[in-house]
């Protein structure tokens, strides 16, 4: 197992237990949130993406490196926009 590079988390459901005891073990400054859907639709994908953002500002501060941390994968470009 290596021990450099990136540590990759995952969360794939609603529980906010298991996204809490995840982020509570990041740094806001190294951290970046890839956030996955077919149709960015999917409540579950957007209530986790939500949370993590709501992490984040309360750690970063400055809502002008959410552009930063984040990135989006998705068809539906309108509502990765939005």
């Amino acid at each position: 197992m290596q021990k450099n590079g990136p540590r990759v988390h995952f969360i794939s459901n609603i529980d906010g237990t298991h996204l809490c005891e995840t982020v509570s073990k990041l740094s806001p400054e190294t951290t970046l949130f890839i956030i996955a859907s077919k149709t960015f639709t999917t409540q579950e994908t957007i209530t986790n993406a939500e949370s993590a953002k709501e992490w984040f500002l309360n750690q970063a501060k400055d809502s002008k490196h959410v552009a930063k941390h984040f990135v989006a994968l998705s068809t539906n470009i309108q509502k990765v926009t939005e």
